[in-house]
């Protein structure tokens, strides 16, 4: 995940990671117990970069 970015950033800066677990809400879905049958959130992995000068 992010090797691309990973690569290109770390080749001007320095790159501390961190990979998070969140859940991502759809904005529009209502909760599968209401009705419509959409799924409000979704579990998400999502990968932080913090770029530093060298």
């Amino acid at each position: 995940m992010g090797d691309t970015v990973r690569k290109i950033a770390g080749e001007n800066f320095k790159v501390k990671e961190k990979l998070v677990q969140s859940r991502f809400s759809t904005l529009r879905g209502v909760d599968v117990k209401v009705g419509n049958g959409r799924v409000a959130h979704h579990a998400a992995e999502e990968l932080i970069l913090t770029l530093s000068p060298k």
